[in-house]
């Protein structure tokens, strides 16, 4: 009997034995799961925190770009007073040896850009002393655009209404054609 009461005790001991190693693994395990998530999360998070880090700097150089271009109002306004005063200007025209008016060239509108693309330049420097590989020059994206203005033909007087439609149909083709081909010419000489 003591054998037997022996015997069982060693079993139940045993017992106990193989189920504590049994939950010290489990546990392990799950510690070293846990340590491993932990490990994820910080990497996520390092790269959450550079990626904030980027964008604020790029929020940063774009805030600088619109403050350089809130001179784009006084080039608007200053586009609207050539506009108005292109009247004066083809009254003090030069006429050529052929006979045709040459208006005089203002140079104000390439003096009035020079400050916003200095301001633009140390922008870009300063993002390139800044480390950060990502950047892409986009500091032709925000340029103002002036078109050239569209030549009036001499006005014809009209034979009947059909020629008139022919006539119309015409001259506005001819602007669509222009204007795609200043649209694929402004595309071409684009950064390359």
């Amino acid at each position: 009997m003591e054998n037997d009461e022996g015997l069982k005790t060693v079993e139940c001991l045993r017992g106990r034995l193989l189920a504590e190693r049994q939950a010290s693994q489990t546990a392990k395990q799950d510690a070293e799961l846990m340590g491993n998530k932990l490990m994820e999360l910080e990497k996520e998070l390092k790269e959450e925190n550079k990626l904030r880090n980027k964008a604020e700097r790029r929020l940063k150089l774009l805030m600088k770009k619109l403050e350089s271009l809130k001179l784009l109002p006084t080039l608007e306004e200053n586009a609207s007073e050539t506009t108005k005063s292109d009247t004066s200007h083809e009254k003090s025209s030069v006429v050529s040896s052929s006979g045709h008016q040459v208006p005089k060239v203002d140079d104000t509108s390439s003096s009035s850009l020079k400050a916003p693309r200095a301001e633009i330049d140390n922008g870009r420097n300063q993002n390139y002393e800044d480390g950060d590989d990502d950047y892409v020059d986009n500091s032709l994206a925000l340029v103002p655009l002036f078109l050239p203005e569209t030549k009036l033909a001499p006005e014809i007087k009209m034979v009947s209404k059909s020629v008139g439609e022919v006539l119309e149909t015409l001259r506005h083709a001819r602007e669509r054609i222009q204007s795609s081909m200043e649209r694929r010419q402004m595309i071409r000489v684009g950064p390359s």
